[in-house]
């Protein structure tokens, strides 16, 4: 017997206790459970059966032993047979807790006659088979084309499946090329009808990927698509294959081999094809790109003709004789500057001659002075004008050459220029009959070769 302790005392503050509210508690308990438990698969016996004016299915599933609420929406249902009372059937559903009364139940997505169950242990054992060949790895499986041209679609041509998949297609791009390769797709002669229309398809070539396709339906339905020899003609494929078969919750061997699985056609199509709206951005882009380049270059092409034409004013011969004139110019306000510094300082020299005859010279003196200032005098005024008259004589000397050298001064002196076939003619050696363009001052003058003397 175990031996009682008492409790120590504690003096320390009591915790603070979590209070739920009753929808608080159970809206906890339903994310615990809807977190831990995904969809599963039940069986059991229909019970309390009631279809309800929405549409929905509302019934029990029990055993012998237990029971559990269920609920089946319309979006689930629709295109089923009612179940019947007492009718064996599997479930697949998610566990939850219905908050506004505090029960437990299945939110069923799929319902199945229990018969059922043989398809599905042969679909988990080929399955299994399969995989441990290594027909399921990513690593052997294609890439999808980034933009295909042409989508080759393997499918009943009067299943909804086809027109979904052609009506989102022609929404987001109405250019994409689509084959249709009709198939069976339920039935004991639809995984033949798959496998001959998929080796119709890989034999012609003639699309870019291959959508493998149908819509939802029971197990037994979609048991085509579950075929061996089918899956692994889908592996064994040179093109990629993409697979949807059924709704977002059906899986099918098709969609574990296939290069790529698609939750509904739709979303197959949505897969396969580029958004239009994607390329109207991207043109978009690329215009404004193509703008901005085209501007940019316009700008540097600009800027590289002002650079060339200032070139061209620099070098041409009316800036040359520009600056040779600013040049004249320049030397001559020098002179004028030395001129001027040098009659200043002959000037002042002057004065001081002139005090210092003052104070010391004779009459004679300042008479040989006078004299001796005088012929100065002349002599720089002489060399003033003289340099004054080569200066002026160098200038005319500069603008004759260029006038001399100008080719319209040379034609108005009575010159000509020959030409033959836009080239001047310098030497006699044209054969008669030859035709020449002779450049005058006012005008040219077409002759022919005529004898030679």
């Amino acid at each position: 017997m175990s031996r009682f302790t008492p409790p120590v005392a504690d003096n320390s503050p009591p915790l603070p206790r979590s209070v739920f509210q009753v929808d608080e508690l159970l809206e906890t308990l339903k994310h615990g459970l809807e977190m831990n438990f995904p969809p599963l698969w039940v069986e059991g016996e229909i019970s309390n059966f009631v279809a309800a004016r929405s549409g929905h299915w509302y019934f029990t599933l029990k055993d012998a032993r237990a029971q559990i609420r269920c609920a089946c929406f319309r979006s689930r249902n629709m295109g089923k047979p009612l179940p019947a009372e007492g009718q064996r059937v599997l479930l697949r559903g998610q566990p939850t807790i219905y908050t506004q009364r505090g029960d437990l139940q299945l939110i069923v997505e799929d319902v199945q006659d229990a018969g059922a169950g043989a398809l599905h242990a042969a679909f988990e054992q080929l399955k299994r088979k399969l995989q441990d060949e290594g027909l399921f790895e990513a690593t052997r499986k294609k890439t999808l084309p980034d933009n295909p041209r042409c989508i080759g679609v393997i499918t009943s041509p009067a299943g909804a499946a086809l027109h979904d998949v052609l009506s989102t297609l022609r929404r987001r791009n109405p250019l994409l090329r689509v084959i249709v390769y009709p198939s069976l797709v339920q039935g004991a002669e639809a995984p033949n009808a798959l496998r001959q229309a998929l080796d119709t398809a890989l034999a012609r070539r003639e699309c870019d990927v291959i959508l493998l396709t149908r819509g939802g339906g029971a197990l037994e339905d979609l048991q085509a698509f579950n075929d061996e020899t089918l899956a692994r003609q889908i592996a064994a494929a040179e093109l990629p294959v993409v697979s949807a078969v059924g709704h977002e919750v059906d899986f099918s061997i098709s969609d574990f081999v296939a290069d790529a699985r698609a939750a509904t056609p739709t979303a197959a199509a949505e897969l396969l094809s580029r958004d239009q709206t994607e390329w109207l951005r991207a043109l978009a882009r690329a215009r404004t790109a193509l703008t901005r380049t085209l501007r940019e270059r316009l700008r540097l092409a600009q800027r590289e003709l002002s650079h060339q034409q200032a070139r061209l004013r620099a070098l041409s011969p009316q800036r040359r004789a520009q600056e040779r004139s600013q040049w004249l110019d320049d030397l001559q306000q020098r002179l004028h500057r030395t001129i001027t510094h040098r009659l200043h300082n002959a000037r002042r020299q002057l004065a001081t001659e002139q005090r210092a005859l003052r104070d010391h010279s004779p009459a004679r003196h300042m008479a040989r002075h006078n004299e001796h200032l005088s012929m100065l005098q002349l002599r720089l005024q002489r060399g003033l004008m003289a340099h004054m008259q080569q200066q002026r004589a160098r200038l005319d000397h500069a603008h004759a050459r260029l006038r001399d050298l100008s080719p319209h001064n040379v034609l108005a002196r009575g010159y000509s220029i020959t030409r033959h076939d836009g080239r001047i003619v310098r030497e006699a050696s044209l054969p008669a009959g030859s035709s020449l363009a002779i450049q005058l001052a006012d005008g040219t003058i077409h002759a022919t070769v005529g004898e030679k003397d």
